[in-house]
């Protein structure tokens, strides 16, 4: 820790200390409580990239196509009887 880190850390003790109104030392716990919370949303949000391509997108989540023929096996594999209207009805 820097010298100047821990005066600013003493300061701060000593300016809490001098608060004597218990409404004012709920309103800062309140806002120190908020810092931390978006100190932790930090970590977990990730800035928005400016441009993407499909090409990028698909090898960072590991996408791999599939033939017509694989995927008219799974379909067939479901056995779905309905008419692809009612399906598609289904949808609304």
């Amino acid at each position: 820790m820097t010298k100047d880190l821990s005066n600013i850390k003493y300061r701060l003790i000593e300016e809490i200390t001098d608060i004597n109104n218990e409404d004012e030392l709920i309103e800062l716990e309140e806002y120190l409580q908020e810092l931390k919370s978006r100190k932790d949303w930090h970590k977990i949000i990730k800035p928005v990239r400016e441009e993407m391509s499909i090409e990028q997108l698909k090898h960072e989540q590991g996408y791999k196509p599939i033939s017509k023929k694989e995927f008219d096996e799974l379909a067939e594999d479901l056995k779905i009887e309905e008419p692809i209207e009612e399906l598609l009805s289904m949808l609304d």
